[in-house]
């Protein structure tokens, strides 16, 4: 009798501290601050990299399937590895999906396509998907 209440105890402690680490605020949160966008290409499909201005780290790039999935299929799974990328480094805010738009061209010669690509091009947010760890979603 005394080994089964023992054991219930023990249990009822397991339970206890489970409890208590699933409730409140995420540990182990390496870069709080670091955003993450995953950006739509037509070449390479999406690619996740972090949301800064000059440089960046890319932690991703997933190729379209063809085949496989459909485009919102796919565009589920590029959300998927973005939040997991996100939950691995500790990062608490949204993530922004985007895709670039740069102006028409104004001439021919490929310094125009330079300046219109990397000088007036921009970086338009089409949906902001919320992460997991955001304070919003505690």
């Amino acid at each position: 009798m005394k080994k089964a209440i023992a054991i219930l105890a023990a249990v009822a402690a397991v339970v206890a501290l489970a409890d208590i680490c699933r409730s409140g605020a995420p540990r182990g949160l390496r870069y709080p601050d670091m955003k993450i966008r995953i950006c739509q290409n037509d070449r390479h499909g999406f690619e996740i990299t972090e949301d800064a201005a000059l440089f960046r780290a890319k932690f991703a790039t997933m190729d379209y399937p063809e085949y496989h999935l459909n485009w919102a299929e796919y565009k589920q799974l590029a959300i998927v590895v973005a939040q997991t990328i996100a939950a691995e480094l500790g990062c608490t805010n949204n993530i922004r999906i985007v895709h670039w738009e740069q102006p028409p061209v104004a001439n021919t010669n490929d310094i125009g396509e330079a300046v219109a690509a990397m000088l007036k091009g921009k970086f338009v947010t089409d949906e902001i998907v919320t992460n997991k760890f955001t304070k919003a979603g505690k």
